[in-house]
């Protein structure tokens, strides 16, 4: 798999804090990530707690911190950015909203191409399979839970995956995780190669 140092960063919390207008009076510091947020932890962080069904496959987006220290959530409606330049894949139905997953041309040794997916979201009336889509666009909004009586926040969630040229990616659907082609990655690896905005508490 390529090395962390070998992935372009992502500009996805810069971007994002500019569409939703999120770095002015917010004063935002740094994504806010409880126990069981982040890629490959096994807790729930919503509810109770208790263990998830298989661990995390990728990082959930949910609070934030103020310059002040006020810890706050993102409300439905957010905007969300990709992660790079790409192309739609495909959009399929979530627990919470829609995932969208895109394509982008960002290959490691092994010829396996990257692709992510947003999830927990309500897709732009552009976003469908084919589409270009740019990182300094809005691809989707963050979905409203309370509509789908789920017990967790809205919140987004982003996955990493790393796949071949064969793959039939057009059938990618949730519950792939152990499929054998298919390669998660931890997200934060290419959203902060230098830690920034990032906080775990």
């Amino acid at each position: 798999m390529k090395s962390i140092s070998d992935i372009p960063p992502s500009a996805f919390t810069e971007v994002f804090l500019s569409l939703n207008r999120l770095s002015g009076e917010d004063g935002f510091a740094a994504w806010h990530f409880k126990k069981g947020m982040q890629f490959g932890e096994t807790e729930k962080w919503w509810e109770d707690g208790g263990n998830r069904t298989h661990p995390h496959e990728g990082v959930d987006f949910c609070f934030y911190m103020t310059d002040q220290g006020i810890r706050k959530s993102l409300a439905p409606g957010i905007f969300v950015p990709p992660l790079y330049d790409g192309k739609v894949v495909s959009v399929f139905d979530d627990l919470i909203g829609r995932t969208i997953l895109l394509q982008h041309g960002i290959f490691d040794e092994n010829n396996l191409q990257l692709y992510s997916l947003y999830g927990h979201v309500d897709p732009l009336p552009h976003i469908a399979g084919g589409a270009e889509v740019k990182y300094s666009g809005k691809i989707a909004a963050i979905a409203d839970r309370a509509l789908k009586k789920r017990p967790m926040p809205s919140h987004l969630h982003i996955s990493t995956i790393w796949l071949s040229e064969g793959f039939p990616v057009e059938s990618f659907h949730w519950g792939m995780e152990n499929n054998p082609d298919v390669f998660f990655s931890d997200p934060l690896h290419v959203l902060y190669q230098d830690n920034r905005w990032k906080l775990s508490l």
